[in-house]
Parts: C-alpha cells; structure tokens; sequence
C-alpha cells in the first residue's frame, strides 16, 4: 500500500487560491455593481479618515449613486477585500441604504466583561418601523451575545458633504 505524501505550503495555497477565483468568477459583476464598488472605495476612505479624528456619529460620506439594491452586490465585495471594520462597514452600509431608499440605523453593542469583553457595530431597522422591509444585516449578533450601547439613526447618515 503507497501512501500520499503531504501537499506543500504552496500546493495547498494554489488550490484554495483557484477554488476562490473560480467563485468569484461564477457570475461576473454589472456595471450598476462596479459604480457602487468605486462609490465603496471612495466611501471607506472617508469612513477609516474620519473615525480616527471624530465621533461616528458626526461622520460625512459622499452621497450614494441612486443604482438600486441589486448593486449592494459591489459595496459588499469592497467591503470584505478591503477588510473593513464591523464599524467601518456599517456606516459605509448605512449611507448606502439610506440613498436607496431603506432606512437602517448603526448599532453598536459590547459583551459583558466576565464573557471577554468585545464590541461589535451592525445594521437594524429603526425601532418606529416595525418590522424590517428590504435586506438585513448578515452580521448582527444573536441578541443575548451584545447589549446594546448607542445606536445611529439612518437620518444622520442621509448628510451629504
């Protein structure tokens, strides 16, 4: 009986490299997707800037080009490559729907410190609308794993610079 040898580093690396670039390449992004991925670009940096100086509150984006949900597809890809922060993106997403037309506020929310304190940012809809029409946050918490520290209305986010 003959026995494998183990895959190298960098077959290993070569493999999971062209499994990723095969998926990415499933369906291939609109042009709608692309001027919501530049927008995205331009968006972060302004995001990663200004949350170094001030609050998130008191943050200024560029306004969103009006392309329609099917083109969150791009901001979320910018997003995830550029490694952006849970804050990050969600203000980034917050100024994005709010220019689509669906309010969502930013919440913030830490664990307590006996479970290892952490702190989180994600997207809700605003508490007065009931029940969330349009997309939900694919990265909000189970709600026993955050308490709720400050939240964000869409409608500061709808500033423009």
């Amino acid at each position: 009986m003959r026995v494998e040898p183990l895959m190298s580093y960098l077959q290993v690396r070569a493999r999971v490299r062209r499994r990723c670039y095969i998926s990415l390449m499933v369906r291939p992004p609109t042009k709608s997707q692309l001027r919501a991925a530049l927008w995205a670009v331009r968006a972060r940096g302004f995001v990663g800037r200004q949350l170094r100086r001030m609050n998130a509150g008191e943050l200024t984006l560029p306004p969103a080009p009006a392309l329609g949900l099917d083109a969150t597809r791009g901001v979320n890809g910018v997003l995830k490559l550029s490694r952006a922060t849970c804050l990050e993106r969600s203000m980034v997403l917050q100024r994005w729907y709010a220019d689509q037309g669906v309010a969502r506020d930013v919440v913030i929310g830490v664990t307590s410190p006996r479970a290892g304190f952490r702190a989180h940012a994600w997207l809700e809809a605003p508490a007065d609308h009931g029940e969330p029409t349009g997309p939900v946050d694919p990265n909000k918490p189970n709600d026993s794993e955050f308490s709720e520290i400050t939240r964000i209305p869409s409608s500061v986010a709808a500033r423009t610079r």
